[in-house]
């Protein structure tokens, strides 16, 4: 694997190059440092006043927000509430093989097919319901602030 590659993936899962081998991590200093001094080996920019950065579109805030959840407040609370739907969504279904429960909604499946309004109206069904339209809102959000949607990496 490339040694920088590995770097990238290391920043990205927040790890410590102090948690490496030492050949590993001479390796990865090794080759660090001849890139290093390749980039500034090639031409330098122009000595004067750094040009302005591009003002942010809306689209680079909400991929931001996305992606990046120590970006800002906002971010932070977004992955909060999908975690905590989640874990609702991973409860009820743990919930729902307990022995009293399947029996409740046996009762209720021969009363009722299993996707009616009635069902839909339990609470575990209104749980459910809620889960999967977090899910799909925040799918559907992601897929329109993608950058490549055609593009195929890898």
């Amino acid at each position: 694997m490339c040694e920088l590659s590995f770097y990238n993936e290391m920043l990205y899962w927040g790890l410590d190059g102090s948690h490496l081998d030492y050949c590993c991590q001479r390796r990865l200093d090794d080759r660090m440092s001849d890139t290093y001094t390749f980039c500034s080996a090639e031409e330098q920019p122009p000595a004067g006043p750094a040009p302005a950065p591009a003002p942010d579109g809306w689209l680079d805030r909400m991929r931001r927000t996305f992606e990046e959840p120590a970006s800002s407040l906002a971010a932070q609370i977004l992955a909060t509430v999908s975690i905590l739907f989640v874990i609702v969504s991973m409860v009820v279904l743990c919930a729902s093989t307990l022995p009293d429960w399947r029996a409740a909604e046996n009762r209720s499946v021969e009363e009722h097919s299993r996707y009616t309004a009635e069902s839909v109206r339990e609470p575990s069904g209104i749980i459910e319901a809620i889960c999967i339209g977090w899910f799909t809102a925040e799918c559907i959000v992601r897929f329109i602030i993608s950058k490549n949607k055609w593009e195929r990496k890898g």
